[in-house]
């Protein structure tokens, strides 16, 4: 049987396909809270059941995660676990593929402001609307679709598939790492037969175009915390006589960069890759206009005039971002209190060829600079806390060949290629333990909303992403 043949199954059953990922989104994986937890697990079994559904002799198992997690009343419970699977016997003639997706989702209620019950999938018009639909349950159930329509259509695959599938990536991915190393430990092997790696966990640049992504940006955050009295004060029985703790956050706050949002922490940007010539063309003519995006995210205004600046200083350079102050009073209504202990929360994007311990050591130094310089009373401290790398690989490698021919072959267009603003660390693990390339194919549309109220994945995008998998899969058979 041909190509031809899978591709036309997957055509011919939109309605079973659209089915498909309602029952997953009807599964409240939601691996934050305690009280959905066994949701996840059922997730994962509801997945080994789909594999082995279309495929009896693959190889299917669950790779427990050892940890306890628990949860901040005292419940505990175990993680979900990992779903690895080989798809098919191992065939030593053909390169072979991992696949990663994940299979938990974001907290979701409709009086969060949804305007239909986020677990149930609802076709509005052209998009699917529901929680996962679009992160990342929608390509995941587009791998399974393919994986039965090959099936259904009695075609071998053209490469060996191998699936790594993760139940915490919402909440951090907890336990990934330690329990795939362990895994490899066990299992060398396994991994040494993987050629490429592919990641569809990421969204097109725009509504208009696909698009594939061959780097993201790193994360290191931070926590300052300003200690004062041994209680909070009133305001007016104490203010002019003590040093206030949100008085001094601020400070420090303030000084982590300046108005033309350049970072001011000394030796930061040392580090940085130069941008050379050929890296520069790789923004020209992409699908991107300026006002739709501003308009998209619903900001007055853009911080750069011409796209090619906006999507360096989105993917390209290292950034700050201050994202809240723990134990300052926030809620409804007025309270003259003086806080006796406020935490600042700031993160910095890192990039080629920043290290994170680099960019944690100049931090740190720079901020306990500014706490001598403020002369204060309060005890002033910053902690280093996650941290995550950058991520880039080599566009011009076969299996970003493999994905741009099948985007041409379903889209009848070239894709942009993008980087990511954001982090997905695993990336950065399944390089490391393989050696070998690794492809982001995005599947959902730039507005599709993934985290947010009405989260949605377009019917197009979602048949259009599994016939992009069904010529991958083949495309990579042949580099």
């Amino acid at each position: 049987m041909t190509k031809e043949a899978v591709i036309g199954a997957i055509e011919n059953s939109e309605e079973q396909a659209v089915a498909l990922l309602a029952e997953a989104v009807a599964i409240k994986s939601v691996s934050c809270q305690y009280g959905t937890r066994e949701k996840v697990r059922e997730m994962a079994t509801w997945i080994k059941g789909q594999l082995l559904k279309s495929h009896p002799e693959a190889n299917v198992r669950f790779e427990e995660i050892e940890e306890t997690q628990t949860f901040p009343d005292g419940s505990m419970a175990k993680y979900p676990p990992l779903v690895f699977a080989d798809m098919a016997r191992f065939d030593g003639s053909k390169k072979t593929v991992l696949i990663y997706a994940h299979y938990d989702v974001q907290p979701a209620e409709q009086s969060d402001g949804w305007d239909t019950d986020p677990w149930q999938l609802t076709r509005l018009g052209k998009q699917l609307r529901g929680r996962g639909s679009t992160d990342d349950k929608g390509p995941l159930v587009g791998w399974l679709y393919v994986f039965a329509q090959y099936a259904a259509a009695k075609k071998a695959f053209p490469v060996n598939v191998k699936l790594v599938l993760e139940g915490m990536e919402e909440s951090g991915s907890v336990g990934f790492d330690t329990t795939v190393a362990r895994h490899k430990k066990e299992n060398p092997s396994w991994w040494e037969q993987v050629d490429y790696c592919v990641v569809s966990d990421n969204y097109w640049l725009t509504t208009e175009k696909p698009c594939l992504s061959y780097g993201l940006r790193g994360v290191n955050s931070y926590e300052v915390a300003v200690e004062g009295p041994a209680v909070d004060l009133h305001s007016g029985v104490f203010s002019g006589a003590v040093y206030q703790p949100l008085d001094d956050l601020l400070y420090v706050l303030n000084k982590l960069k300046g108005e033309d949002d350049r970072m001011l922490i000394p030796g930061v940007y040392d580090q940085v890759a130069p941008v050379t010539p050929e890296e520069e063309k790789m923004y020209d003519n992409l699908c991107f206009n300026l006002k739709d995006f501003q308009d998209q995210i619903g900001v007055k205004g853009l911080r750069h005039e011409n796209v090619k600046d906006l999507l360096m200083a989105r993917w390209r350079h290292p950034t700050l971002t201050i994202h809240g102050i723990e134990g300052a009073f926030s809620e409804p209504g007025f309270k003259t209190v003086i806080p006796r202990k406020v935490i600042g929360k700031f993160s910095i994007r890192v990039v080629p060829n920043q290290t994170c311990q680099y960019v944690d050591q100049k931090t740190v130094e720079y901020v306990q600079q500014l706490a001598k310089e403020r002369k204060t009373a309060n005890k002033i401290t910053v902690t280093p806390l996650d941290a995550g790398t950058w991520f880039y690989v080599d566009p011009t490698s076969h299996v970003f060949k493999a994905a741009h021919q099948a985007v041409e072959q379903v889209w009848g267009v070239a894709p942009d290629y993008t980087r990511e603003g954001g982090s997905i660390p695993i990336t950065l693990t399944l390089s490391a333990l393989t050696g070998k390339d690794l492809c982001l194919i995005p599947m959902g549309r730039s507005d599709d909303g993934a985290h947010s109220q009405n989260e949605k994945l377009d019917v197009d995008t979602f048949m259009g992403g599994m016939k992009v998998f069904v010529h991958f899969l083949e495309n990579l058979a042949t580099m």
